[in-house]
């Protein structure tokens, strides 16, 4: 089997692929842009569903400036049935190399979690809902 060239045909399916997600991105209130062509995404949302076994059923994540305080993130996690439900893992990290800073999740509840920092700090978080 010969692996198709790259023709025009090809060239304008990207191109018009690329149409949609721009103007996708010129709609979402999650992205915003510096006027450099650089994007911030501060929240994505996705479902993967299986009819079987174990899978992962919702997700979430985003970008919280974190305090030592603490900070409410609502994660909007749904279980297969719709229903709001509180994550069963959460991974937190600093936005940032700076060293020696600790970040930690809890507070868990089906719509929030509370982000705790030893600074205050952008963090990046994942929450994850599996059945």
């Amino acid at each position: 089997m010969t692996p198709p060239g790259i023709n025009a045909t090809f060239l304008n399916n990207i191109e018009s692929f690329l149409d949609q997600f721009a103007t996708s991105v010129d709609a979402d209130n999650n992205i915003t842009t510096d006027m450099s062509g650089n994007m911030v995404v501060t929240s994505i949302k996705a479902r993967l569903w299986s009819k079987s076994g174990h899978s992962l059923v919702d997700f979430n994540f985003g970008s919280v400036n974190a305090t030592s305080a603490g900070v409410s993130v609502t994660h909007g996690l749904k279980n297969v049935a719709g229903v709001a439900t509180a994550p069963g893992t959460i991974l937190v990290t600093a936005n940032s190399g700076t060293a020696n800073v600790t970040v930690v999740a809890g507070g868990v509840t089906t719509t929030t979690f509370t982000v705790f920092s030893s600074v205050n700090i952008n963090v990046w978080w994942l929450a994850l809902a599996a059945s």
